[in-house]
C-alpha cells in the first residue's frame, strides 16, 4: 500500500466532493451543517486557487481516496496553520492513513502552531487527535446541537 500527496487539481474537485460527502454525511445529519459536506464545486476550485489554502490528495496505490486542507493564517503574533478538513473514505480507514497524513502535512511546515477544531459528541476524532499529539485547548458552542472543541500543537523545528 503505497501513499502520496499531491496538490488537488481543478479536474479532482468532482470526486474530491464525491469523496467529502461520503465521508461527512453523517456529520451532516446529526448536526444540520458540516462546511465539508456542503462545499460546492465552484467553492471547492475557489479554494484550489486560494494562496495560504493548502489542499491535498490522498492517493493509495495511486487511487483518490481522501482529502486534506489547511489553512495558514496570519496574525499579530505570527503565523499559524488550521487543519480544517481531513477526509479518507471508510474503507481505507483504521489502516494508520490519517495519522501518516497529518505527519506529512505538519513536517511540510515545521516551526508553527497548529490549531483544529473537532465536534464535542465525535470521541473517534478526539481519541485520533490526542493519540498524535494534539492537545484540547477550549470548547466553542456552535448550537443546540454542535459544540466543538478547539485543539492545538506546536510543532519544533527539525
Amino acid at each position: 500500500m503505497v501513499i502520496a500527496y499531491k496538490r488537488a487539481q481543478d479536474e479532482d474537485v468532482p470526486k474530491l466532493i464525491d469523496i467529502q460527502k461520503a465521508c461527512f454525511k453523517a456529520e451532516y445529519d446529526l448536526y444540520g451543517e458540516c462546511p465539508a459536506y456542503t462545499v460546492t464545486r465552484l467553492e471547492l476550485i475557489e479554494k484550489l486557487k486560494t494562496p495560504g489554502i493548502f489542499y491535498y490528495k490522498i492517493l493509495c496505490d495511486g487511487e483518490l481516496i481522501g482529502a486534506v486542507e489547511v489553512h495558514e493564517v496570519h496574525e499579530a503574533s505570527g503565523k499559524r496553520l488550521e487543519l480544517v478538513m481531513i477526509c479518507i473514505l471508510e474503507e481505507f480507514r483504521d489502516k494508520g492513513i490519517g495519522q501518516k497524513t497529518v505527519m506529512y502535512i505538519e513536517a511540510l511546515h515545521p516551526g508553527v502552531c497548529w490549531m483544529l477544531v473537532t465536534p464535542e459528541k465525535n470521541e473517534r476524532n478526539q481519541y485520533f487527535y490526542e493519540k498524535i499529539g494534539y492537545e484540547k485547548e477550549s470548547k466553542k458552542y456552535r448550537s443546540d446541537c454542535l459544540t466543538l472543541i478547539q485543539y492545538r500543537k506546536r510543532i519544533l523545528n527539525a
